[in-house]
């Protein structure tokens, strides 16, 4: 019993022993541990406020937030001020009558449009388009001396969003449509013009001093004014660029949710930004027929027509198009001649 209460003993005291000593170790560590949560304190602090200062103050000049349209125009004083660049803007048209009242509603509706010169004519709008340079150009078709085309012929380099203006005309709205350029038809409806200068203002916010698409698709609308006949080209955009393509190479296309994608000749395809509804409206009378929900077809590049299956065309690139049941009697009878 003596022995074990003398062991008892000894493992208290060496318990004790070790208490007193761990407690005298944290005694002797604590302003070494209070020291490393101080200094990596201040280290995360100045972590912290050098990155509020770099994303505060230096990100808004080496990365600008994009403007809605034009070059970012920066307040004196604060980095974070972003000032609308004002549209520079030309009015083109033979009638005083239709200037003003695009006057008064770009001035309702777009305060940041400036307009800086007007012209009735050709002649007076190559000498307005030199002086002033625009951001924006609105465009009559037809004027007194001249047509529209005739203004850009003689002002050939476009470094302006343009937007045409024309009366009422089908041969025009088609020529507009083939050609994927912005027009709005007179009398014109505000709406019409909101729209109209919204895209305007996105493509100035993206063209960075690069000359504008319309450079490209002008010359397919020139094409289409005029000759009076079925058209021969098409402007088609990707998300890209704007392809300009014959309409004879083009086999068929298939919609795609809001895209189109088109299939050529050659075996190359495009995805489209356009829905297949709009170019059924568009290619109707060029010879393709809405043949199904889902395919628009090149009548000329049809090989056969197979009765069995439900019915369906194998095209000249071997693709098999599923024909609609309340197709079928108008696909056979453009087939045989008749329709």
């Amino acid at each position: 019993m003596k022995a074990q209460s003398i062991f008892l003993g000894m493992r208290v005291n060496l318990f004790k022993l070790t208490v007193i000593r761990f407690a005298g170790l944290l005694i002797d560590l604590t302003p070494f541990v209070a020291g490393m949560f101080w200094l990596e304190w201040k280290y995360l602090w100045h972590r912290i406020k050098d990155d509020f200062y770099f994303s505060a103050i230096l990100i808004p000049y080496i990365c600008p937030p994009k403007p809605t349209f034009g070059p970012v125009k920066r307040d004196k004083y604060s980095p974070f001020t972003i000032k609308k660049m004002p549209i520079r803007t030309v009015l083109i048209d033979d009638n005083p009558h239709a200037i003003q009242i695009l006057k008064d509603d770009l001035a309702k509706m777009f305060p940041e449009v400036e307009i800086v010169g007007e012209a009735d004519g050709v002649v007076q709008g190559a000498k307005v388009l030199r002086k002033t340079l625009p951001d924006l150009l609105l465009l009559d078709i037809q004027m007194g001396d001249g047509t529209g085309f005739d203004l850009l012929e003689i002002v050939p380099d476009i470094r302006f969003q343009l937007i045409f203006t024309t009366a009422h005309d089908e041969h025009a709205i088609r020529a507009f449509r083939f050609a994927a350029v912005d027009y709005l038809l007179k009398p014109i409806d505000p709406e019409e013009l909101r729209h109209a200068v919204e895209r305007a203002k996105k493509h100035l916010a993206f063209a960075n001093g690069v000359l504008p698409s319309q450079q490209v698709q002008l010359p397919v609308l020139k094409e289409h004014f005029q000759k009076n006949e079925t058209p021969k080209t098409i402007a088609l955009h990707t998300a890209e660029k704007i392809h300009i393509a014959r309409l004879e190479d083009l086999l068929r296309l298939e919609a795609s949710g809001n895209y189109t994608q088109v299939y050529f000749q050659d075996g190359t395809r495009l995805l489209l930004t356009k829905t297949l509804k709009e170019f059924d409206q568009m290619l109707e009378e060029a010879g393709f027929l809405r043949v199904h929900q889902t395919h628009l077809v090149n009548f000329s590049h049809i090989r056969e027509f197979i009765k069995t299956d439900g019915g369906y065309i194998v095209m000249a690139d071997g693709a098999k198009i599923p024909v609609a049941v309340r197709k079928k009697a108008e696909v056979l009878g453009r087939l045989e001649g008749n329709g």
